[in-house]
């Protein structure tokens, strides 16, 4: 009953059997990859905002064991640095993390916030730096090494290149994977089409005869593909949504916060539908392009 519509027996071309699966493979591995280039600039993008013309002073505990002495030493070492901050150039701001701060800023990486109570903790000093103005890292670290040996500047800018040069390298090459697919997806609905144009070509004789013209032709295929798209899609999206399910439990074991927090979000999961979407529209369009143009030059 679902193909009565068509005069052309297209579900009976063998291609027509197979097709929903490709597409369903298609669609589950573009989906995937867009995914992950759309996480990875979430994160990228979370980044550098957060460490944009801003430096962290790290002042390591005198010990690294669990003693009394490590809290008071830090506060010291603390109150010192802060002293040689307000006189140095090029500094807007800056303040000192409190310890609910420091734990919060680990807890998406070792995840039980209990734990990192009970671990020697160093302290870390905000800078917030003058936009447009240049800033000597090295000269401040040196003065800041008078105070304690052990005192480190992050300007995070050594680990922010490297990271996000990867970063943005994973992307293009998800990108391109992803264009690579729609070309993939052209291709294989051109190819059907012209080689059922050619399998069906005395039943188009006949349509031709009885008055049938070819944009209705084109219609057939076009309404063949689209139904062919929408069966890979489905397949497709649960593949995806299984995979997202199960990564994300896993992720939860392992406890990845950041990661985790990502996957729960409701975009991803709206994202989940726009190459499926697209799939079936682009599918439907080439069906009916190619067939027009088959039927023009030939003179079906």
């Amino acid at each position: 009953m679902a193909h009565a519509s068509l005069d052309l027996p297209l579900w009976q071309d063998p291609a027509s059997r197979s097709a929903p699966w490709l597409i369903s493979l298609l669609i589950y591995v573009a989906t995937i990859v867009f995914l992950i280039a759309l996480t990875i600039h979430s994160l990228i993008d979370r980044w550098d905002r957060d460490t944009s013309h801003k430096l962290t002073i790290e002042i390591p505990p005198m010990t690294q064991s669990f003693d009394h002495l490590a809290a008071p030493f830090t506060e010291d070492m603390a109150a010192k640095v802060s002293q040689k901050l307000r006189d140095f150039p090029g500094i807007k701001s800056f303040r000192t993390a409190n310890q609910a701060e420091i734990i919060k800023t680990l807890e998406p990486w070792f995840g039980d916030a209990e734990q990192i109570k009970d671990l020697p903790l160093s302290k870390l000093i905000y800078v917030q730096l003058e936009p447009g103005r240049s800033f000597d890292v090295i000269q401040l670290q040196k003065q800041l090494n008078h105070i304690y040996p052990a005192i480190n500047v992050e300007d995070h800018f050594n680990w922010k290149t490297g990271i996000f040069n990867m970063a943005y390298a994973v992307q293009i090459i998800s990108f391109l994977i992803v264009v690579l697919i729609f070309v993939a997806v052209i291709a294989m609905i051109s190819y059907m089409t012209r080689t059922s144009l050619i399998i069906h070509r005395h039943i188009i004789d006949i349509l031709h005869l009885i008055g049938a013209k070819n944009q209705y032709i084109a219609w057939q295929y076009q309404s063949h593909s689209f139904k062919l798209a929408l069966r890979g899609t489905f397949l497709g999206v649960i593949l995806v949504a299984i995979t997202l399910l199960v990564f994300d439990n896993i992720m939860n074991q392992f406890d990845f916060p950041l990661i985790t927090k990502a996957l729960s979000s409701w975009d991803i999961w709206a994202i989940t539908l726009i190459i499926p979407a697209l799939v079936v529209v682009l599918m439907a369009y080439s069906a009916k392009v190619t067939a027009l143009k088959m039927l023009r030059r030939y003179n079906f």
